[in-house]
């Protein structure tokens, strides 16, 4: 038997087979109090922030494939550009030529991000960088600041884009 004990209902029955229970030592009973996971508001508030950063990026003038594939490929062939030596070697001119091969064969339609995407992009990635948990639902009632703090700061100084968690006043 394994109960969550989240109502008095079940803490009754739990106590009830407690006291059914035959005292011959099969039995081990533990009770663990589980950390407090998000809240309901705190859900809400995820969904709301992840629809005002994907809204906010769309105006900004950065698409899906820009953010995730065309700014960071830009970054690093200017990076090997600067480091290597002139003339090229063979092998940095292949190099270079890969990337820009890899640049031209991402789809020419942008693609305006959404809240799913932002979710999926940005956020539960640095939530598993952060507090290494999969899952929205399995963060802790303190853990939603961390992800937040770490996301508007990477948004804030790689896109110029950074918003203020949503609350009752500003959404």
């Amino acid at each position: 038997m394994k109960h969550h004990v989240n109502s008095q209902a079940i803490k009754d029955l739990v106590l009830s087979e407690i006291v059914n229970m035959i005292a011959n030592g099969e039995y081990e009973v533990t009770i663990k109090k589980l950390p407090k996971t998000r809240t309901s508001l705190q859900n809400r508030a995820l969904h709301k922030y992840c629809l005002l950063l994907a809204d906010a990026l769309n105006l900004a003038g950065w698409s899906y494939w820009a953010t995730l594939l065309r700014k960071p490929l830009a970054l690093i062939k200017s990076k090997r550009v600067a480091i290597y030596s002139q003339p090229l070697s063979a092998f940095q001119n292949g190099y270079l030529q890969a990337l820009t091969d890899i640049e031209d064969s991402l789809p020419k339609a942008e693609v305006d991000w959404t809240m799913e995407l932002v979710k999926e992009n940005f956020w539960k990635p640095v939530q598993v960088s952060q507090i290494s948990k999969e899952s929205t639902a399995d963060a802790d009632t303190h853990e939603y600041t961390i992800v937040y703090e770490n996301l508007n700061r990477f948004t804030g100084e790689n896109f110029g884009v950074s918003l203020p968690w949503p609350n009752k006043e500003n959404s």
